[in-house]
């Protein structure tokens, strides 16, 4: 009888604790903001690359969260709540050293890179990064572009933040008005934007690639270490079955 009893005893604590699990990963806070391909708002509805790769990463672990879930906010506003809340995570967010120990990490979720991209008219010769202190330089607020223009030297001062959730395109029409010489950001990105709201995106050009680095989902880091285990877990299952690859062919 005593075994017996020992024995329900710690199923029941096995099964609390797996529902705890589970409680834990549907509380979780998702937010990204419009940045297409990877997430962005098409016909009234989240989607692009990495909406579909965490998606399927949801219904890898059978969490109760679903696309309808995920917050589209301004990046300044999500990248604060990710510092500060407890169980908020962001996506797509560009891993690297200076983040490196402020947030606990999933992925990646793909490839990624840090782009310099100005007018072809006015034929300015960009060799390194410090060269773009003769300029003003536009990058997202609190953005992975913005802390690679001050890693490679370039003064603050000449820089110009952008923090509106249409900061791409508005600073895409910035350079095409001569208010400002350049813009950083993932030139696919760029591209996408600018052939979605008509702009001639052959009018610009590469002048810089500062970077390469990866996507990853970023927790806040008192997020319990299990969550950042399922979702990496469900993460790497969803690469070896195949479903990863089939996102990413569609992109």
């Amino acid at each position: 009888m005593r075994n017996l009893i020992i024995k329900i005893v710690v199923a029941i604590t096995l099964c609390s604790s797996a529902l705890v699990a589970q409680d834990n990963i549907d509380d979780v806070k998702i937010m990204t903001e419009n940045w297409p391909p990877f997430n962005m708002m098409k016909d009234k509805k989240i989607s692009g690359l990495a909406v579909e790769v965490l998606d399927a990463v949801l219904k890898q672990m059978n969490s109760k969260l679903t696309k309808k879930d995920i917050k589209l906010l301004p990046w300044s506003r999500a990248y604060r709540s990710l510092q500060n809340k407890k169980n908020h995570m962001l996506f797509s967010i560009t891993r690297t050293e200076k983040r490196e120990n402020m947030f606990k990490w999933v992925g990646p979720i793909a490839d990624t890179s840090i782009d310099v991209v100005g007018l072809k008219s006015n034929k300015i010769k960009i060799d390194k990064a410090s060269d773009l202190n003769a300029y003003k330089t536009g990058a997202p607020k609190n953005s992975a572009p913005a802390q690679s223009l001050l890693s490679n030297g370039v003064d603050e001062k000449n820089i110009i933040y952008k923090t509106n959730k249409d900061n791409i395109l508005t600073s895409l029409k910035m350079i095409k008005k001569q208010r400002m010489h350049f813009f950083t950001e993932n030139i696919k990105v760029m591209k996408y934007v600018a052939i979605t709201n008509g702009i001639n995106f052959d009018d610009f050009e590469l002048a810089l690639n500062l970077k390469k680095a990866q996507l990853y989902f970023a927790f806040n880091k008192q997020t319990d270490d299990k969550i950042i285990k399922k979702y990496q877990d469900a993460l790497d299952a969803i690469k070896k079955n195949g479903i990863y690859n089939k996102i990413l062919s569609k992109y």
